[in-house]
């Protein structure tokens, strides 16, 4: 999106109402692929981007990188801001280097995991009996302040207050039952979505809870409706508890080697990196890595007419003796000197 105005020219780069419109189409979480696409075509079609080549390019990939083809996937959160990811860049910067051997950084990794852990339950010991303040007097809003870490809660406290003040049911003319889809119009965003209820598992169409694990404020709302006092225990992630623990060996062994190694009975440091390569180190190493190497990769990066453009603006003006003007050439180089 950064490319946008540089690919459609400075004439439609200037219009708001262009940029505003188009934004709202691509950052919509909440929007279908039918919607995204007839949104897509009615905004390239009103302001004649049809022929744009770079648009042609970017639609014939748009489920690579629009929201509503990855709704079903679940992120964990992982792609809401790029702080996040930077944060952790930083975090891990302090003990590793990328000079490293992949058993040094194993090690260290280890070393980085125990002092974010240690760091964490100080913190949860320090707010124990430290609870946020609620804003609504539903027991769900508790509950959730009691399971949820603080900055997944008040995540949730807002989907609580809107499914509290912002939703509301609309009666469906196929209703037979109270297993049937049910309709909420969300007033905040003028959007209607539709909550489905068979086999007695909750799912919206937002797909919210599908995709970072909290529950959305249309499902709370139909929750609240019926008198649910607590959440179902299948809809509390355990991704978000504050009793959530893990551990790097956990995707790569099994429960039972976990289990020794938290409780101190595990191998020397050798047996458990062969055990988390798959294979025995050798005896004898013949392949040694390269003694210099960059992983960014070399050569001088190619700059954009537009940031051209942005230099030349920036240096003072001089007056030109060929033609008299002030501008950013002198007389040898002259436009009107040129044949």
């Amino acid at each position: 999106m950064k490319k946008l105005p540089d690919k459609v020219g400075p004439s439609i780069s200037q219009d708001t109402t262009f940029l505003k419109e188009i934004n709202l189409v691509v950052w919509d979480v909440e929007t279908t692929p039918e919607d995204f696409e007839s949104k897509w075509t009615s905004i390239i079609s009103s302001y004649e981007l049809c022929d744009n080549k770079w648009l042609k390019k970017m639609f014939k990939h748009h489920a690579l990188w629009i929201h509503a083809y990855i709704r079903d996937t679940y992120l964990g959160g992982i792609l809401r801001t790029t702080l996040r990811s930077e944060s952790e860049n930083s975090f891990f910067g302090n003990f590793t280097n990328p000079h490293v051997t992949l058993v040094e950084f194993w090690m260290r990794f280890q070393t980085a995991m125990d002092a974010q852990r240690w760091k964490y339950s100080k913190v949860m010991a320090d707010d124990k009996n430290c609870y946020p303040k609620l804003t609504t007097p539903l027991l769900l809003e508790k509950q959730a302040s009691e399971v949820y870490t603080i900055v997944i809660f008040y995540i949730f406290q807002v989907e609580v207050q809107a499914a509290c003040y912002t939703c509301g049911h609309l009666p469906s003319p196929n209703a037979t039952g109270e297993n049937d889809n049910i309709s909420i119009i969300d007033r905040e965003k003028d959007k209607e979505h539709k909550v489905d209820l068979s086999d007695n598992k909750f799912s919206c169409s937002c797909k919210m809870f599908e995709r970072i694990g909290i529950l959305c404020r249309h499902i709370l709302w139909v929750l609240k409706d019926r008198g649910f006092d607590h959440i179902p225990k299948e809809y509390l992630a355990l991704r978000w508890s504050k009793s959530a623990t893990s551990h790097p060996l956990s995707n790569v062994v099994g429960k039972s080697v976990l289990a020794d190694f938290k409780s101190g009975k595990s191998k020397d440091k050798k047996a458990e990196i062969e055990m988390l390569l798959g294979s025995n180190i050798p005896t004898e190493v013949t392949v040694l890595p390269p003694e210099k190497f960059k992983n960014k990769g070399s050569g001088k990066r190619i700059t954009s007419n537009k940031e051209k453009a942005v230099l030349e603006n920036a240096k003072l003006l001089r007056k030109c003796r060929a033609c008299g003007e002030m501008s950013n050439h002198d007389s040898r180089n002259c436009p009107s000197r040129l044949p």
